[in-house]
């Protein structure tokens, strides 16, 4: 993949169309016996044309990555409710994997919280059975990064605090 990429969260305005159409395939493929399973499943008896309408009225969201050519490459799927963001899937399409867009992605997801989300102060990654989703955590209370974050143990295994 290039440099050359676009990035956008499915509450946005304007949203590429592939972004669209991404979010409303995997709106079908929600871990069994989740909450995001329980909340996304009675939305896909509503219209296509208001599913993602619905979806974000309940707090769930998107951070997609797209490639040059306006392919998603990448996404980062979460619902904020209150003061918290829980991120419940991550994808890297298979022609990108093992190249560590996953973590990127994340860390990126982590930067822009504050600043598209400014009430959220805890960040939830994990708890749905996504194995990349709680990989990531286990990466970022292990290895050095520079985000403005903070392991929050005492809360839950896979909770940070967004410093600012």
């Amino acid at each position: 993949m290039t440099e050359e990429r676009t990035c956008c969260f499915l509450s946005d305005k304007r949203i590429p169309l592939a972004a669209r159409k991404h979010a409303l395939t995997w709106m079908r493929k929600t871990d069994v016996g989740s909450k995001a399973e329980r909340e996304i499943k009675p939305l896909l008896e509503l219209p296509v044309e208001e599913r993602i309408r619905a979806a974000l009225k309940a707090g769930h969201d998107g951070y997609f990555v797209l490639d040059d050519a306006g392919k998603v490459v990448n996404h980062a799927f979460f619902q904020i409710n209150g003061n918290e963001l829980h991120v419940y899937s991550v994808h890297t399409a298979k022609e990108h994997a093992r190249r560590g867009l996953a973590t990127r992605t994340a860390r990126e997801l982590i930067e822009l919280v504050p600043k598209k989300f400014p009430g959220v102060r805890l960040l939830f990654l994990g708890g749905g059975g996504d194995p990349r989703v709680a990989s990531i955590a286990r990466g970022l209370k292990t290895r050095p990064h520079s985000l403005s974050i903070k392991s929050r143990e005492d809360i839950g295994s896979s909770c940070f605090e967004l410093l600012r």
